[in-house]
C-alpha cells in the first residue's frame, strides 16, 4: 500500500496535478509580467491565464527549434508564443490556435531558443526584434498560488 501511494505521490508532482504553479516576475521589453513557470504540461488543464501575463518555458540551454515543439492539445483557447535565444534576443513569435482533439499543429521557433513565453492572444503582438527577455537569477516563488484545475 506505501508504494502505491508513493507512486501516485510522484506521479502528481510529475504531472502538477493539484499543486500551485510557482510565479515569478520576468521584464519583457522593459515591462515587468507576472508570469507561471511551466508546471511540465503548460497551459493544459488550465482555465486561462487569470491573474498572470504569461506562462515562461525554460529549456535550461538553446534547443535546436526542430526537436522542441509546441502544442495546443487539450487547451481550449488560443494562445500567443514568443521565443528568445539564452541572451534574451527575440528569436520570433506565432499565435497558436485552440485544439480540442488531436492531431493538433505543433509550432516551432525560428531559430535556436532557451526561453519561450506564452501569453494571451494579443499580448505579444508589438514584439519587435529589439524586444529582450530578462529572466534574472531570482529563484520562483509561490507568493501568488494558483491551482491547477483537476480532471
Amino acid at each position: 500500500m506505501r508504494g502505491a501511494a508513493a507512486i501516485v505521490l510522484v506521479a502528481s508532482l510529475v504531472l502538477g496535478c493539484g499543486g500551485p504553479l510557482p510565479v515569478r516576475t520576468v521584464t519583457i521589453g522593459g515591462e515587468p509580467w507576472t508570469v507561471y513557470e511551466n508546471g511540465g504540461t503548460g497551459m493544459r488543464g488550465l482555465p486561462g491565464f487569470g491573474d498572470a501575463d504569461g506562462m515562461l518555458f525554460d529549456m535550461g540551454s538553446e534547443v535546436d527549434p526542430t526537436a522542441v515543439a509546441f502544442g495546443m492539445e487539450e487547451v481550449g483557447y488560443p494562445i500567443d508564443i514568443a521565443w528568445f535565444d539564452a541572451g534574451g534576443g527575440l528569436v520570433s513569435t506565432a499565435s497558436m490556435a485552440a485544439c480540442d482533439a488531436p492531431p493538433c499543429p505543433l509550432y516551432h521557433a525560428d531559430g535556436p531558443y532557451r526561453w519561450a513565453i506564452e501569453a494571451p492572444p494579443g499580448a505579444l503582438v508589438n514584439m519587435g526584434p529589439t524586444d529582450r527577455l530578462v529572466v534574472g537569477d531570482q529563484d520562483a516563488s509561490t507568493v501568488q498560488e494558483r491551482p491547477r484545475q483537476t480532471r
